[in-house]
């Protein structure tokens, strides 16, 4: 996976920071909303590479985003909700 790839690659304290549109977590997989991600699935993810969840930012968080939809509709004009977060390399 490419999170243990970015692990390799950093020092020790190098920072890894992601964003992603959001989707709601252990939602079944469908080609609506294909484009977006389970953040709590992320944060496994790249801890199970050797990183340290570090905190998220509420940054791009859109409170008018259903997450029912994929993220190029129309309708959502490309202002989905988004999740940002930090990791550490220990």
């Amino acid at each position: 996976m490419i999170h243990e790839g970015v692990f390799k690659s950093l020092k020790s304290g190098g920072i890894y920071a992601i964003e992603d549109h959001t989707k709601r977590h252990n939602e079944p997989a469908n080609p609506e909303i294909w484009r977006r991600v389970d953040p709590v699935q992320m944060i496994k993810e790249v801890e199970a590479a050797g990183f340290r969840f570090v905190d998220y930012s509420p940054l791009h968080y859109r409170p008018d985003d259903s997450l029912e939809f994929d993220t190029t509709r129309p309708s959502i004009n490309r202002y989905s909700d988004r999740f940002t977060l930090k990791f550490s390399k220990p």
